[in-house]
């Protein structure tokens, strides 16, 4: 499996806290094989010169574009967005972007941009919440290049088990792994959101390495277990006052242990 850290981890409300080039300098250095370049990053205003700085820093770090994302396809004028994003995927080596929408949307979505593929991350509070919606909206779905990213904070936080059971069932439509370190705690604590029964959860961000709730060890045999070989995408978010660079850096050392 490669590992892969998000934009996430740099964005702000004002957008990318980096340019690009440093960006992907900084997956380089901390442990990354390859990187998912955001909205904030690159979206559907992008220039030439864009793409070229980063297919350049790409070639430069010996790294990959393994996902791009597109945000949610709606209408006609997002799909036309996203067909853009489809056009810089292709200059980036990259055949992997993250999307969301209806199942009808998907399916025109997908048809589009074939044969590149398209995914939707499992979470909570949509048709993916549970490895059943999951495998029910999937089939609604029905094309060979549209799957899903398994998130385990997510299914945990939904009650859901991301062992080698539960992946078993959706192991076909497996495109890729993202990552991020949660942990479920009481009411009176942490931040908060609700599942599709109304049922309200309360969740806070630890470091991974010293995350006991969350059976990352465990997902990774379940990820093995099936055949996965892949990507794991450390989907952190950014953090004021916390160093993004030492944040990649402590969770690859936790991947690469368990790998």
């Amino acid at each position: 499996m490669k590992l892969s850290l998000s934009g996430r981890i740099i964005e702000t409300a004002q957008g990318s806290a980096l340019p690009i080039r440093e960006f992907i300098q900084m997956a380089s250095s901390t442990g990354y094989d390859c990187i998912d370049i955001r909205n904030s990053q690159i979206n559907t205003d992008y220039s030439d010169d864009l793409i070229g700085e980063t297919e350049s820093a790409l070639a430069d770090s010996g790294i990959a574009a393994v996902m791009m994302n597109a945000g949610s396809i709606s209408s006609d004028v997002s799909l036309e967005g996203l067909i853009r994003i489809a056009e810089a995927a292709k200059r980036l080596g990259c055949d992997l972007i993250r999307i969301s929408g209806s199942p009808e949307m998907i399916q025109k979505a997908a048809d589009e941009v074939a044969p590149l593929r398209l995914c939707s991350q499992i979470h909570t509070g949509g048709e993916y919440e549970t490895i059943a919606s999951t495998r029910e909206t999937l089939a609604e779905i029905g094309r060979d290049n549209f799957g899903v990213l398994v998130e385990p904070a997510n299914l945990l936080m939904a009650g859901e088990s991301y062992g080698e059971e539960a992946l078993a069932q959706i192991s076909d439509s497996v495109f890729g792994v993202n990552l991020q370190s949660i942990k479920v705690v009481g009411s009176e604590e942490g931040s908060k959101l609700n599942l599709r029964d109304g049922t309200e959860i309360s969740y806070t961000r630890v470091p991974l390495g010293e995350n006991a709730q969350m059976d990352t060890a465990g997902f990774i045999s379940a990820l093995k277990a099936i055949g996965f070989d892949a990507f794991i995408n450390v989907l952190e978010p950014h953090e004021a006052g916390v160093n993004s660079a030492t944040v990649a850096q402590s969770t690859a050392e936790t991947l690469r242990s368990l790998l």
